[in-house]
């Protein structure tokens, strides 16, 4: 079994692989347990997020990611109900949401913005990732989007320090 720090995956700025599959191809083991999968009423930064008015219906799943036993993420994701109406009521545990999404949808994530920012835990963060309260975590918040170019997922991960390692790539302009 690998400790917490040789658990990681490398998320490339130029590509949209999901984490599952990174996890894949990296031959860990994991598991996702869905923690909540609810349909609530967007608040002003969920709206703004997805660009939909104020209190639209949207579907609130969070989850948490286990790897090689060690829980490593958690992560909250919203969607626009409209977009995905049978999404409250698919059971996502251990499933890769993008593979669901592909398969079931034919939605493909073509692109993703994300700020990465250092934070503290929380109490019920740090009990999920088995951590001390007030410990360093790594919070990822992002949209992504699909073929139409219009935010289709907003996200708010919080995971343990070094899960993931950032690579960008730059292209010259022509």
């Amino acid at each position: 079994m690998n400790s917490k720090k040789d658990i990681y995956i490398v998320r490339n700025a130029d590509n949209n692989i999901s984490v599952s599959e990174e996890l894949k191809e990296k031959g860990f083991n994991y598991e996702c347990k869905i923690l909540t999968n609810t349909v609530i009423e967007a608040n002003k930064l969920i709206a703004s997020k997805l660009q939909l008015p104020i209190a639209s219906k949207v579907c609130s799943f969070r989850k948490l990611r286990i790897v090689d036993e060690e829980p490593i993420s958690i992560e909250q994701v919203y969607i626009d109900l409209n977009q995905l109406p049978d999404l409250p009521h698919v059971n996502l545990t251990n499933k890769s949401f993008y593979e669901w999404l592909l398969t079931t949808h034919d939605v493909k994530v073509t692109r993703r913005e994300e700020t990465i920012k250092v934070a503290k835990a929380d109490k019920e963060e740090a009990k999920l990732l088995n951590i001390s309260i007030d410990e360093k975590v790594m919070m990822l918040e992002g949209i992504s989007f699909c073929e139409r170019q219009i935010p289709f997922e907003y996200y708010q991960v919080i995971c343990i320090p070094g899960f993931y390692h950032y690579r960008s790539v730059n292209y010259e302009s022509e």
